[in-house]
């Protein structure tokens, strides 16, 4: 059952339930329509990029992607279905106020991505952004504590998150609109007046501009160290 349908300037997310009102909530996540029709090349990156995110199996600090469905015709990737974002958290409950939170936040952010880069050597995310931070904990998983090289918990004493741990979504969905050939306009406006992609067919430059790295702007070869430079954006941009 469709609970609820959440869309965006490209994007379309079904978060759906089961019959048995007990197990976990589903999300599953598509481009409009509009962007797969004959376009041959965009649905093969898609399908491309989910299997990428599909191979970094369970995480933690990851969002599963489990399989990939066709719905009449369609693709669809189900992935799990968490409540709220760290966009949400930040603007409604002042969240970069809560220095502690924040800490263990980005710690789990950065094992997320250390975990990447060890299943695909050269990984990189392309959109590491407040809105593909997911905050949630599924009811099968219990809290997690990052542990130091000397295996000293972190943040265990005096710190419980309410709402669980920061979940990393959406990996490589950008590349896979980076590669289509389809004319997609130069940016897109979100609902809350934010610039939120930044799209170009001749120079493949995709992204979110607040949290592009300079070399991400001008659509050169991208590494590991531009998502650094994202995250880095994400804790000094408001």
């Amino acid at each position: 059952m469709v609970e609820e349908i959440k869309e965006g300037g490209m994007g379309l997310v079904y978060i759906c339930q089961q019959d048995n009102f007990l197990r976990e909530r589903t999300a599953f996540k598509t481009f409009k329509k509009e962007y797969f029709n004959e376009n041959e090349q965009f649905l093969n990156s898609f399908l491309k990029e989910c299997n990428t995110w599909i191979s970094l199996g369970t995480h933690p600090f990851i969002c599963t992607a489990d399989r990939i469905e066709s719905i009449n015709g369609q693709p669809f990737v189900e992935m799990q279905s968490y409540k709220s974002t760290l966009t949400h958290e930040i603007f409604h409950n002042d969240l970069h106020k809560r220095i502690s939170a924040v800490m263990r936040l980005a710690l789990e952010i950065c094992l997320a991505m250390v975990h990447a880069d060890h299943k695909i050597d050269g990984f990189v995310h392309r959109d590491l952004k407040p809105t593909n931070i997911l905050l949630g904990l599924p009811v099968s998983s219990p809290l997690v504590y990052p542990v130091r090289q000397d295996e000293e918990e972190l943040f265990k004493k005096g710190f419980s998150p309410p709402w669980g741990h920061a979940i990393v979504t959406d990996f490589g969905l950008s590349k896979a609109i980076c590669e289509n050939q389809i004319d997609i306009p130069y940016k897109y406006v979100s609902a809350n007046g934010l610039t939120t992609f930044l799209f170009s067919k001749s120079g493949k430059i995709s992204g979110t501009p607040p949290y592009m790295s300079p070399e991400q702007c001008v659509g050169n070869n991208l590494d590991k160290s531009s998502d650094i430079y994202s995250l880095e954006d994400n804790n000094s941009y408001k």
